[in-house]
């Protein structure tokens, strides 16, 4: 008994540290994803103005240690791929649009500027549980894959994979 407990802490303590790193599920949703998104500037994006290009949607948050760790790889995914069919961008679920402003201000994001426009919108309808966690959505606005927690977002083999979907 105390082995299972032991090794649930440990689960537990892993997750809680910095998500589950090795979790990556592709799946295939029948409708395409619709979403509005607000930026901290006040206009809205609704996600299917976006058909046509891969999105690498990432919901992640101020207080959430592992999604500001990956905000400069994400940062540095999106000008690597700049030309190509891709679009990266981070939307925030905090609630005080003046802390999202000062994350992005003070670390020079300009992928980081979308909030989800009704509160966890979004996050709410496509059951996004744990954060950091990061949406793969093709050009024909369909789910394509799903990652659950940080990446190493410099990763060659990783940003190979997202060139490949964008122009499939």
């Amino acid at each position: 008994m105390r082995s299972i407990v032991a090794a649930w802490c440990c689960a537990a303590l892993i997750t809680a540290a910095g998500g589950c790193r090795d979790a990556a599920t592709s799946v295939v949703v029948a409708q395409p994803l619709e979403a509005t998104f607000a930026s901290i500037d006040g206009a809205t994006l609704q996600l299917s103005e976006l058909r046509g290009q891969l999105l690498v949607v990432n919901f992640w948050a101020t207080w959430c240690a592992p999604c500001r760790n990956e905000m400069p790889g994400l940062q540095r995914l999106a000008g690597a791929v700049a030309g190509e069919r891709l679009t990266v961008m981070a939307v925030s679920i905090d609630a005080d649009v003046n802390l999202v402003r000062e994350f992005v201000l003070r670390y020079g994001l300009t992928i980081a500027d979308f909030l989800d426009a009704q509160p966890h919108g979004a996050a709410r309808a496509w059951n996004i549980d744990m954060l950091p966690q990061t949406l793969v959505i093709g050009r024909d606005g369909r789910l394509l894959e799903r990652i659950v927690g940080a990446r190493d977002w410099d990763d060659v083999p990783l940003r190979t994979h997202l060139v490949a979907l964008a122009n499939r």
